[in-house]
């Protein structure tokens, strides 16, 4: 989060996990508090300038609350696995980062973009495919039938609760933000 510090994570960039934040710097106090990563330390910032409720809502006894939902690994690396705001719970009480399932099915050479959603509490995955250019009707059902038996082949690796049930196809891209983040409405 810019608002915390300029540098408050030491990262190695690794190519099999770009998810990795780092090891907190010695300036740094890191941990996880409910699956969100807080930071505490010299570079936090104090709070929002003429925001009294915002500061209130993010700084917690000397706790800075990213937003961030986070795993560390044993080494202390942490890991972000999606934005707290989005996560989804279902009625059973399970807590989902659509991000991680979002991940899990970008992996399919024919998914273009992909967004999970909560659907009367089902995950539905809304899919915009890689459809080959100027395909047919044919090619595009097949395409379609490619993206279901991966999502098919995610599901048993997953818990009940975290698969895609339902599944959607867009015609078009959906809409991004100014620095190219998928929106969520």
């Amino acid at each position: 989060a810019s608002e915390t510090c300029g540098q408050g994570m030491a990262c190695k960039m690794e190519l099999d996990n770009l998810n990795a934040l780092g090891w907190p710097r010695k300036t740094l106090e890191a941990d996880i508090m409910d699956g969100e990563l807080v930071l505490r330390g010299a570079p936090i910032m104090l709070g929002y300038y003429g925001d009294e409720r915002a500061t209130e809502e993010v700084l917690d006894n000397g706790w800075y609350h990213t937003g961030d939902l986070c795993r560390r690994r044993e080494d202390g690396c942490y890991y972000l696995t999606g934005r707290k705001s989005n996560l989804i719970i279902l009625s059973n009480g399970e807590n989902v980062s659509p991000e991680e399932l979002e991940e899990a099915l970008s992996t399919c050479p024919q998914v273009q973009e992909v967004m999970v959603r909560e659907e009367n509490d089902f995950l539905c995955g809304e899919v915009y495919p890689a459809y080959p250019v100027s395909c047919t009707e044919e090619e595009k059902r097949q395409t379609e039938e490619e993206i279901r038996a991966f999502i098919r082949q995610v599901n048993r690796t997953m818990p009940t609760y975290k698969q895609v049930a339902r599944l959607r196809f867009r015609e078009s891209p959906f809409e991004k933000t100014a620095v190219g983040k998928l929106m969520r409405s």
